[in-house]
C-alpha cells in the first residue's frame, strides 16, 4: 500500500497481519553465535570485538522523511541520533513510551509495532536509533557504551523538546534492546519498565563459564534490582535464543514492592510473543500496566517493608478500547519491513 510520509490512517488486511507479526523485526543473527568464540578465547577477548558480534546493524530501513519523519537528539559526546516521535493522537498526555530496538533491527524496520502500540494505547511514544545503526551509522561504532548514550540522548530530547521528563516515560526493551533499557530506568526515576524476552547478561546467554564474565556486557542482573518504579516483564517459555530462565531470574531480583506482573507465555518463541499472546491480551497487558504506573503510589511502596503493590484490574474504556490492527493500523508487507530482520 502507498504510504504518504507523517500519515497515522492505516488499515492491515488479514493477510498482512499474518505476516507482520511484532517480532519478524527482531534480531535472527543473535547472541548463541558467540558460543563458539567464546569456547576458544574467553577473556583475552575485549569488549569491542565482542560488540561485532553482539550488534548486527541491518540494511537502513528509513530516510529522513519515509516512512515517517525523523527528528534527531543529540548526544553527550555531540553525536546525531535520529528518532522517531509520535505524540498521542487520542488525548493530551505527558505519558510516553521510550522504546528500545533488538540487535538487528532499526527505527525504520519497528515502525509498524510502533503503530500498532500508537493505534491502541494512550501514549506519546519515542523510539529512538542506536548510535552505528540507521542514519546513525557515521557516528561512529555500536556498542554497550554507545547504547547507554543514546538512550540518555533520547530522554534529554524528551525533555528539552516537549518537557517530558523521565519520571512520564515507560521505559520499553525487547532483547538486546533491555540493556539501554535497565541502564536508564536503575539509573533515573522513570514510570515504569517494560521488558520483553530479556537476558540477565549478554555472556550468560551462552555460557555460565566465569571465564566469559570479563567480556560481559549489559549486565542487566546488577541493575534491575536498583530499579525504583513499577516493572513487567514478558518472555516466552520456548525461547531459543535468550533462555526463559533469563526473563524469571531478572524478575527474582526486582524489588517486591516494585514487581507489577510477569506474562509467561506458553509455546512463546523469541519472535512469537504476540502471536501466541494475541494481539488483544497483548494491547490488555500494556493498558493494564500504563493505568497501574499513572496511579502507582512510590511513596507509598518504599514505605511498604518489601510488599508487593495491590494490582487493580482495569475497567473497560468507553475510550481506548482493545482492538486488533485490523481495526486501526496497517502493517505494509515491503521486504523492506522484514530484510535483515524476520
Amino acid at each position: 500500500p502507498t504510504r504518504t510520509p507523517n500519515s497515522l490512517d492505516f488499515k492491515l488486511s488479514p493477510a498482512q497481519q499474518q505476516q507482520q507479526q511484532h517480532h519478524q523485526y527482531q534480531q535472527t543473527q543473535t547472541l548463541p553465535d558467540l558460543q563458539t568464540l567464546l569456547a576458544s578465547t574467553h577473556s583475552i577477548m575485549g569488549n569491542s570485538v565482542i560488540s561485532k558480534y553482539v550488534f548486527i546493524p541491518p540494511e537502513t530501513t528509513y530516510t529522513e522523511s519515509y516512512p515517517y519523519k525523523v527528528t534527531y537528539a543529540q548526544t553527550r559526546s555531540n553525536r546525531r541520533i535520529p528518532a522517531y516521535f509520535i505524540p498521542c493522537k487520542k488525548t493530551k498526555t505527558k505519558t510516553t513510551i521510550l522504546y528500545s530496538h533488538g540487535n538487528a533491527a532499526d527505527i525504520g524496520a519497528m515502525f509498524d509495532f510502533l503503530l500498532f502500540l500508537h493505534a491502541n494505547l494512550p501514549v506519546n511514544i519515542l523510539h529512538y536509533e542506536y548510535i552505528g545503526y540507521g542514519l546513525a551509522k557515521d557516528q561512529g561504532s555500536p556498542s554497550e557504551a554507545s547504547t547507554y548514550e543514546s538512550v540518555e540522548a533520547a530522554l534529554e530530547y524528551l525533555q528539552h523538546e516537549h518537557e517530558i521528563m523521565p519520571s512520564d516515560c515507560i521505559i520499553f526493551g525487547t532483547s538486546v534492546g533491555s540493556g539501554p533499557s535497565c541502564h536508564a530506568a536503575s539509573k533515573y526515576k522513570c514510570k515504569g519498565l517494560i521488558l520483553e524476552c530479556p537476558f540477565t547478561s549478554c555472556v550468560r546467554v551462552v555460557t555460565n563459564n566465569i571465564f566469559g564474565r570479563a567480556v560481559d556486557m549489559f549486565l542487566n542482573i546488577n541493575k534491575i534490582d536498583k530499579v525504583k518504579s513499577p516493572v513487567m516483564i514478558i518472555h516466552g517459555k520456548e525461547d531459543s535464543i535468550v533462555p526463559f530462565e533469563h526473563g524469571v531470574e531478572l524478575w527474582k531480583r526486582v524489588a517486591h514492592a516494585y514487581k507489577y506482573k510477569n506474562v509467561w507465555v506458553d509455546k512463546a518463541d523469541h519472535h512469537s510473543i504476540i502471536p501466541n499472546l494475541t494481539h488483544g491480551k497483548y494491547i490488555e497487558h500494556m493498558l493494564n500496566f500504563i493505568e497501574h504506573c499513572d496511579t502507582f503510589d512510590s511513596t507509598a511502596a518504599e514505605s511498604s517493608n518489601g510488599a508487593p503493590p495491590q494490582q487493580k484490574q482495569r475497567k473497560k474504556s468507553t475510550l481506548y478500547s482493545i482492538s486488533t490492527p485490523s481495526e486501526d493500523v496497517e502493517f505494509s508487507s515491503s521486504p523492506r519491513f522484514l530484510k535483515n530482520n524476520s
